[in-house]
């Protein structure tokens, strides 16, 4: 499990990841949440933050203990002008500019040729939806700080000590940026702080932020300032993924280049044992990254693609997902497995991501579960996404049909009798929307009542890790008026 050469002892555990395999954690003291894992060691003290720490932990670890966050270091901004015409505007060029490339690359795909004629210019929703949003929860003004959702709002890359204000009875947006120079007393768009010009440009008194995001030191200094804050991250990932539509070029060229970058860096290893070689998961890393620049190259991508995350593991190594190490491949292992995405950008600007996952069976036990898992998602969960869905329906009829195959599973050595692997899995998703990135506000897992529509686009997974296997299988989906369509697949 340990892969980072840390000491044990020296590591607090929290918030595990659910594993069908109790027997990882056997031993390890693990806490169900943050709070639980630092209450013993605090005490009646106070517990004191560095103003890095984000709001949702002060607010979450000061209902269980006292705490106090060192105080923000507030610099002077220097407050700019965006002229919601000018995102909308530059949003719609890069779009144009990706739909040949996105176009060619499904019409190459017999069972996505069809999506050829959806690549288009659609409407773009993102201010309309914004001010619905802020209507609904009663909000003055929305100041975004999480790269992801500056994007959105300023078409713009985002940088460190840099805000977008959002007023909805304005079609002005602010780009609020700390000044780390002098500073020119006499120029009116310049004040002494962020929470001074927020106060400043916002006429009512109830403010929304990002508590996953936005420092706790921040927050505070924004209430001395007069404001009532309005917690609106999981808001906003809604926001963002289900607006996904309005990117389906973008989209298209991210499922199809993490498809092959994947596919062709599990088979190069695949070649690499037949032969006898020496590698390790760093290598099959590189190798991703390589096929990932060759897609870029051989479609003369207007756009660039960007590593966004990659859990690489050597199933001996460690069941969990995490990162690659040098960890060798060898005799031992059973199968490796490469779950990652990539960011499709222009200047900067996220316009898609991706998720999937590929397993590389390496002995007949693993070939065979993985192929179970695999038709699993795609005959029952992927074809049960459609125009009304409910995401939480998804997630139980998954988990019948993977109850169904239980004696097939555990033939395979990758499930025993006495495991209760759906209250495992009632804890965890089987996919979920996609977003700029994953949001974790709609994913399909017990308790996500969310209806999907069409033009959803999003991922569907199955990990499965028992004993000394570690299986994933992930492919994205696009919810059509008529059919699912799976993004990720090289042949039907």
């Amino acid at each position: 499990m340990m892969s980072s050469g840390a000491n044990l002892d020296d590591l607090l555990f929290y918030e595990p990841w659910v594993s069908i395999d109790r027997r990882v954690l056997d031993g390890i003291p693990v806490s169900p949440t943050l709070v639980d894992a630092l209450a013993p060691i605090v005490g009646d003290r106070v517990l004191h933050l560095n103003e890095g720490v984000v709001r949702a932990h002060y607010d979450a670890l000061g209902q269980r203990l006292s705490v106090e966050v060192k105080a923000a270091d507030l610099k002077p901004v220097r407050v700019c002008e965006i002229r919601e015409s000018d995102v909308l505007e530059w949003f719609a060029a890069a779009r144009d500019e990706s739909k040949p490339a996105a176009t060619k690359l499904v019409s190459e795909v017999a069972h996505l040729r069809s999506l050829s004629k959806h690549v288009g210019s659609p409407a773009d929703t993102r201010f309309i939806a914004l001010r619905e949003l802020l209507a609904s929860s009663g909000e003055d003004a929305l100041l975004v700080s999480s790269p992801p959702n500056y994007s959105e709002l300023s078409a713009m890359s985002h940088r460190p000590g840099s805000w977008v204000l959002f007023v909805p009875a304005s079609d002005t947006l602010y780009q609020l940026n700390e000044i780390t120079g002098d500073v020119d007393a006499h120029d009116s768009q310049t004040y002494s702080s962020l929470p001074a010009a927020v106060r400043e440009l916002v006429a009512g008194r109830r403010l929304a932020i990002e508590e996953q995001y936005l420092s706790a030191a921040l927050a505070l200094e924004l209430e001395n300032a007069g404001f009532s804050l309005g917690y609106l991250s999981l808001a906003l990932g809604n926001w963002r993924d289900t607006r996904d539509r309005e990117d389906l070029a973008a989209q298209l060229i991210a499922a199809r280049a993490t498809t092959e970058a994947i596919e062709e860096a599990l088979e190069v290893a695949r070649q690499r044992i037949e032969c006898g070689e020496s590698f390790t998961e760093n290598d099959i890393y590189l190798e991703f990254l390589n096929q990932l620049s060759i897609f870029q190259k051989k479609h003369e991508l207007p756009v660039e693609l960007k590593p966004y995350f990659a859990n690489l593991t050597a199933s001996e190594r460690m069941l969990f997902p995490g990162p690659p190490t040098d960890f060798e491949i060898g005799p031992d292992t059973r199968c490796v497995q490469l779950d990652a995405g990539i960011r499709v950008t222009k200047d900067g600007v996220v316009l898609a991501s991706s998720d999937m996952a590929r397993t590389l069976p390496l002995t007949a036990d693993a070939r065979r579960a993985y192929a179970v898992l695999s038709n699993v998602m795609r005959s029952t969960t992927i074809p049960a996404l459609r125009p009304g869905a409910v995401c939480e329906d998804v997630h139980r009829l998954t988990m019948a049909e993977l109850e169904r195959v239980r004696e097939e599973l555990e033939a395979c050595g990758v499930m025993e009798a006495s495991v209760d692997f759906v209250a495992e899995y009632n804890n965890r998703n089987v996919g979920h929307l996609m977003g700029k990135q994953e949001s974790f506000a709609n994913e399909l897992r017990p308790g996500h009542t969310q209806t999907l529509s069409a033009g959803a686009i999003g991922a569907a997974e199955i990990p499965w890790r028992f004993d000394k296997y570690s299986l994933a299988t992930e492919d994205m989906w696009l919810i059509g008026e008529q059919e699912t369509f799976n993004l990720t697949l090289r042949k039907h």
